[in-house]
């Protein structure tokens, strides 16, 4: 626990953002600059082997979700997607 509790501290230090932001709720909030600083300042404070294993689930997360879903449908080329549709 101790262990984690000094790498959340890093990581708000490295970050620049409160520690008590850093909640679920907290960053829910966060805009996207924050964001994208925070996931920094977390590879940042990782071992080689978590940060292999996140950029292994982030990849599987977006293939498993990405087959979930018909990309056509948010195409601006509806005849595209009509054709699709008729084949």
């Amino acid at each position: 626990m101790r262990h984690e509790r000094g790498r959340l501290t890093r990581i708000s230090n490295t970050c620049h953002i409160n520690r008590g932001k850093l909640t679920e709720s907290g960053i829910a909030s966060m805009k996207v600059p924050q964001l994208i600083i925070l996931f920094y300042a977390m590879c940042l404070n990782m071992t080689e082997s978590e940060f292999e294993k996140m950029m292994k689930d982030i990849y599987h997360t977006i293939v498993d979700k990405s087959a979930e879903y018909d990309f056509l449908l948010f195409s601006n080329d509806k005849k595209t997607t009509d054709e699709t549709e008729n084949a």
